[in-house]
C-alpha cells in the first residue's frame, strides 16, 4: 500500500510539474493560440530586400555608378598625381575600354545575325 502511494504521489507531481510548464509557456506567450497560421506546418517567407536588388538588377543605375566611379577616380588622379591615384584610374578606364569592346563585338555579331 506505501508503495502505491509513492506511485501516485511521483504521477501527481508529474501532472503538476506539466500543467505548470505548459501555463508558463502560454503565459509568456499569450496570442500563440490564436496564431494558427505561426503552427508547425506554415513556412513563412523572408521578405525580399527591395532596395539591393533593384539597384542591382538596375542597368541604368550601374551604367550610373560606373561613370560615377571612373569620373571620381579621374578627379582625384588629376587633382592629386599619385602613383596609386593614376593607377586605379588607368584600371577603371581599362575595365570600361573592356566593357565598350565587349559591346562592339556583340553589335557587330547581331548586325550580321540580323541584318
Amino acid at each position: 500500500m506505501k508503495k502505491f502511494n509513492v506511485i501516485i504521489l511521483q504521477f501527481m507531481m508529474a501532472v503538476m510539474a506539466c500543467n505548470f510548464i505548459t501555463t508558463a509557456a502560454a503565459e509568456a506567450n499569450p496570442d500563440y493560440y490564436e496564431q494558427h497560421e505561426k503552427g508547425w506546418h506554415w513556412y513563412a517567407d523572408p521578405l525580399p530586400e527591395k532596395s539591393a536588388k533593384n539597384n542591382a538588377q538596375d542597368p541604368v543605375a550601374q551604367m550610373t555608378a560606373v561613370k560615377q566611379a571612373l569620373q571620381q577616380a579621374l578627379d582625384q588622379a588629376v587633382l592629386n598625381p599619385t602613383t596609386q591615384n593614376v593607377k586605379n584610374y588607368i584600371v577603371l578606364q581599362n575595365q570600361m575600354s573592356e566593357r565598350a569592346s565587349h559591346f562592339s563585338l556583340m553589335w557587330q555579331k547581331v548586325l550580321l545575325q540580323d541584318p
